[in-house]
């Protein structure tokens, strides 16, 4: 045991429902617990103590070495509006195949209820509730990326945009991966400060992969957006 999980009277300092949830799922059934326990492990002295007459094993803290471990994590973001459900659709396939093939990458979408259901499942993925547009610039604007995913599905909606995204991109220090069609191809110079790409999946998963493994580019590409960026300021 790591906390006193069998002891009632401890329960009342803690939130009602996590309360609930030890008396449903360990007090209620201690002497179950206790009657198939064959041996009886604690963490703390206070809990050898308080069970000593169990003979309780006291296991000093060890933790593993990848318990410690630091391994630098790969951002990856798609950051769009409630317009935008036929990319996040798109996205989900290839975000599957993402996080299957790596253990250290990170996704940040926005999205409603419905995305938060289909993401769920997906490791590493966070699926943030959209918010009005100042409030999403100050909640980013320390916020850092790796990779922005711009796909933009080709519909009458989506034709009338402008490539607000590549800004996204300058604005998060990320390398912009974009859908090879207007605005993007109007904008972006491919392999300069962008990448322009069909809707073939695989395309993206390949530039994904190129990115992770060669990160002095993807810090090239990002930089080069956001030189470019400013330019339209000046």
């Amino acid at each position: 045991m790591d906390d006193d999980l069998l002891d009632i009277d401890g329960f009342e300092v803690l939130p009602h429902k996590y309360a609930n949830k030890l008396r449903r799922l360990a007090w209620s059934k201690r002497f179950t617990i206790l009657d198939w326990c064959e041996e009886l492990w604690v963490s703390t002295p206070v809990l050898a103590e308080r069970y000593a007459s169990l003979n309780p094993v006291l296991i000093p803290l060890r933790p593993q070495l990848r318990v410690l471990a630091q391994v630098k994590s790969f951002s990856i973001g798609y950051h769009g509006t409630a317009s935008h459900r036929q990319e996040l659709l798109w996205l989900y396939p290839l975000i599957l195949k993402v996080q299957e093939r790596y253990s250290h990458t990170l996704i940040d979408l926005y999205g409603d209820e419905e995305m938060r259901r289909l993401y769920g499942s997906v490791p590493r993925v966070r699926v943030h509730q959209p918010v009005p547009w100042e409030r999403y610039l100050q909640l980013t604007a320390s916020q850092r990326l790796d990779c922005l995913l711009c796909p933009l599905m080709d519909n009458g909606f989506n034709r009338a945009r402008a490539a607000v995204k590549f800004f996204d991109a300058a604005r998060l220090g990320a390398a912009g991966l974009y859908s090879d069609k207007l605005p993007y191809s109007a904008l972006v110079k491919h392999g300069e400060d962008g990448l322009l790409l069909s809707d073939q999946r695989d395309q993206w998963l390949n530039a994904i992969d190129r990115l992770l493994t060669n990160p002095q580019w993807c810090e090239r590409l990002a930089k080069a957006s956001r030189s470019r960026a400013y330019d339209f300021v000046r």
